[in-house]
């Protein structure tokens, strides 16, 4: 049973893929998931994604010099479609761990970098949708009578999300397109063809999916970074409000269709499958949310002081932006 701390130990990383994997000689994907945009200390950005990450590949690596029989080897890492788009720390951390995992490690014969982007997930029966993240369609259109929908300038930011289903087949299927001594290294854009803007996105899981009145709840972007700046839960962080600045988020989805066989599914497709409505598990992400903020009033990391602040600044900001949106400013003003 591993610890915490022993994700930066390359020996007992490779005692964990030995224990595993033992003499099996097929094909055998190593997949690494460790990763996240949310840290107590900004420090540990790049131990959490880069320095676990080359540990875990080296573990990998090191197993396979002694494991030649072993007919194929794969290593997925599960990367953020951040090293793509963004340019704080959070994306150049994510950056430089593709770079370093796709220029080294010359045992494994096939490493690919999926930067995965807004996952959705299965509503079939049986399915369970569990602190997903804190702006997960799922979890917003069954719990919140209303939608926020974070607003930046004139232009309507899309996201091109990607079913969670499609992930996991794309990365399973790697086996049948590569093939053993076939050397790759590649960066593969794990998102949704199809883009919609929060409105639309969230508009459709309230009404197709979850048969309710879809209300929204417009928030400017200055007071989404006031709560992203004390409250980073989710995808309640600064990076997403970076995110949700940028013009175009389109990438470049060939690679990961082609790994899937097929397009990606859209969220209309999730629709048609279900049974009206769906009757899939789906968790609250509220009290996730709340032990969060507990945590850091315990850890003395925040005051009431500054959350009694940092709501007032958003009901303000909030208020001014309403009032502008009904009172634009001519330009000859």
């Amino acid at each position: 049973m591993l610890k915490s701390d022993d994700i930066y130990d390359t020996g007992k990383l490779q005692q964990l893929i030995e224990n595993n994997v033992g003499s099996f000689k097929g094909t055998v994907i190593f997949l690494n998931a460790i990763g996240g945009a949310h840290v107590e200390k900004k420090s540990n950005l790049t131990k959490l994604n880069k320095d676990s990450a080359l540990c875990f590949a080296k573990a990998v690596d090191n197993f396979l010099e002694k494991r030649k029989y072993i007919n194929q080897s794969i290593l997925i890492q599960l990367s953020s479609i951040a090293a793509a788009l963004l340019k704080d720390e959070y994306g150049s951390v994510k950056r430089e761990t593709d770079a370093c995992l796709l220029d080294n490690y010359d045992n494994i014969d096939q490493i690919l970098c999926f930067r995965v982007g807004y996952v959705v997930q299965s509503l079939l029966k049986g399915s369970i949708v569990k602190d997903v993240h804190d702006f997960s369609p799922e979890q917003l259109a069954k719990y919140f009578p209303l939608q926020p929908i974070i607003i930046y300038g004139l232009h309507e930011n899309k996201i091109y999300p990607v079913h969670m289903q499609d992930l996991v087949f794309a990365i399973l299927n790697t086996a049948n397109i590569y093939e053993k001594n076939n050397k790759v290294r590649e960066i593969v854009n794990a998102t949704g063809s199809e883009g919609y803007t929060q409105k639309e996105l969230f508009s459709f899981y309230t009404e197709k999916i979850f048969k309710k009145t879809f209300r929204p709840f417009e928030i400017p972007i200055e007071a989404f970074d006031e709560i992203a700046k004390h409250f980073p839960h989710g995808h309640i962080a600064p990076y997403a409000g970076e995110y949700i600045r940028l013009q175009n988020t389109k990438l470049d989805e060939t690679l990961f269709e082609r790994l899937l066989g097929r397009k990606t599914t859209s969220i209309q497709a999730i629709k048609d499958e279900l049974a009206d409505p769906t009757d899939a598990i789906v968790s609250s992400p509220i009290r996730p949310f709340l032990t969060a903020i507990l945590k850091k009033l315990s850890n003395k990391e925040i005051s009431l002081k500054t959350i009694k602040e940092t709501v007032a600044k958003v009901i303000r900001l909030t208020i001014q932006n309403k009032y502008r949106s009904k009172n634009p400013i001519s330009k000859d003003e």
